[in-house]
């Protein structure tokens, strides 16, 4: 069974675009900042991650992916799998300068899971599993958010 789902926001930094971005950027934050992470490390310039098991009404999600993070253009960050068998994701960052303090971030995931399990356990766990999309997307971003501005 597959699942996909979008996350997208768009929030305000207590901090420079130069600041904001250079956080955003930085694997081993990124890599931090995610709810679910078992386990995480860079290797060659990528972010290896192992995510805690999530399991609902007797299916169980084991995510272990690869991500490539890179700033496109001067205020876009982009990332996409790069590594997996069963997490798909890519998502983005826009930052534009608000203020000399205050930086907008427009950020978002598309992501999409492949689990093994009965059909109809798949139409029930549905719900389930866009909330927990939107809830993990959620809690990273602010995570990063936090942790921008107790390094201010």
């Amino acid at each position: 069974m597959r699942f996909n789902g979008k996350f997208r926001d768009t929030v305000r930094a207590n901090a420079t675009l130069e600041k904001t971005k250079a956080h955003f950027a930085d694997l081993e934050t990124f890599g931090r900042a995610h709810p679910d992470n078992k386990s995480w490390e860079v290797v060659d310039g990528e972010l290896h991650v192992v995510w805690n098991p999530l399991s609902q009404m007797g299916v169980t999600f084991h995510g272990e992916y690869t991500l490539r993070l890179e700033l496109t253009s001067e205020n876009v960050l982009e990332w996409r799998t790069t590594k997996t068998n069963n997490f798909w994701a890519s998502g983005f960052s826009r930052f534009r300068r608000i203020s000399d303090r205050v930086t907008e971030i427009e950020h978002g995931w598309d992501l999409e899971i492949e689990v093994e399990g009965p059909r109809l356990i798949g139409k029930l766990a549905t719900p389930w599993v866009h909330f927990k999309f939107w809830s993990n997307s959620r809690n990273h971003l602010q995570a990063l958010l936090a942790s921008l501005e107790r390094s201010a």
